[in-house]
Parts: structure tokens; C-alpha cells; sequence
């Protein structure tokens, strides 16, 4: 893990630019899309969809993405009360989660009682 907490360091995010010359046609749409999503103005205020960004973040575990967005919603004006609720939310949906795809236990067990 490197000492800003991530796994991926800030030299190895700038090797994605290798993205560009491996897939460039892919590589702009990814980051137009990117910016389209999360940086430009829309119905939601980027400062909400970088709470939801966070959000999905915790619920993929993906440890640098909560390491950026969390950085990009205190930029964007988020309190840090309201960057713990959206982790308390992601934390309802995955836990939602499990026992939602429990069903399939569940069935698999009357299964075997029949």
C-alpha cells in the first residue's frame, strides 16, 4: 500500500496514460465518459454524484477509488459528516446485499428438506 493509503500510487495511475497508445479510440471515450459522469454540472450536483461515486466505491472495495472520491466530494464542497453517511448507506446496500443473494441458501436448503 503506498503512504497515501492506496494501493495504486499516483506514479502508477499516470502508467494509465499507456491506455492511450495501446487504445486510444477507447481510452477518449472512457475519459469523456469519465468526465460527462462526475465533473460536468447535470441535475445532480457533482458534489452528490461524488457521494455516490464513494458510495459504489466502498461497495466494489476498490481502495483507491474511496482514496480519489473522497478527496474529489471534500472538493466539491461534501462535509465529513456527509461523506460517513453515504459509507453508512454503501454499508446498508451491501449488507442488503447479502442477504438478498441469502435466498439462494435458503431455497437450496428446502431443496434438500423435499
Amino acid at each position: 500500500m503506498s503512504k497515501n493509503g492506496c494501493f495504486v500510487s499516483k506514479e502508477d495511475l499516470r502508467k494509465m496514460k499507456q491506455y492511450a497508445d495501446l487504445a486510444p479510440m477507447s481510452y477518449d471515450t472512457f475519459n469523456d465518459f469519465y468526465q460527462q459522469i462526475l465533473d460536468e454540472e447535470g441535475v445532480l450536483p457533482v458534489k452528490v454524484r461524488e457521494l455516490v461515486a464513494l458510495g459504489a466505491a466502498h461497495a466494489l472495495k476498490c481502495q483507491t477509488c474511496i482514496h480519489l472520491h473522497t478527496k474529489k466530494a471534500l472538493k466539491a464542497g461534501a462535509s465529513k459528516q456527509e461523506i460517513t453517511e453515504a459509507i453508512f448507506v454503501s454499508s446498508l446496500i451491501g449488507s442488503s446485499s447479502v442477504l438478498t443473494n441469502g435466498i439462494t441458501a435458503l431455497k437450496a436448503m428446502e431443496e434438500e428438506d423435499d
